[in-house]
């Protein structure tokens, strides 16, 4: 029965985590913190509702019409600036992760150049 109990807090708890993420990100648009692209990209992590290969979404239809008439770079900024703000997290794997769920390995980011 404890195991019952601890199986379902825990599942409860990843909910919450959840909810509280989506409203995190839902007022990081509405503040400007992030752009539609970058508010784009966490909808549909939540809507597959497990990570996803950085591949994947670079070659989904969805992701390839955001950056229609944007350079290389900005898709690499908008990335660039999610992982650095903790809103998402690259894994060793190359697998992309929503924010409230912190992969083992995460993939280190690019310095800055100064």
């Amino acid at each position: 029965m404890r195991k019952t109990i601890n199986r379902l807090h825990d599942r409860v708890s990843v909910i919450i985590s959840r909810l509280l993420y989506e409203n995190q990100i839902r007022r990081a648009l509405a503040e400007k913190q992030i752009n539609p692209r970058q508010y784009t990209i966490f909808a549909q992590l939540l809507d597959k509702d497990r990570p996803l290969p950085l591949e994947e979404i670079r070659q989904s239809p969805w992701y390839q019409s955001l950056y229609l008439k944007r350079h290389d770079k900005t898709r690499q900024r908008d990335l660039q600036n999610l992982r650095e703000l903790e809103w998402v997290y690259l894994d060793a794997n190359n697998y992309l992760w929503p924010g409230f769920i912190k992969p083992q390995q995460i993939k280190p980011l690019g310095r800055k150049k100064p």
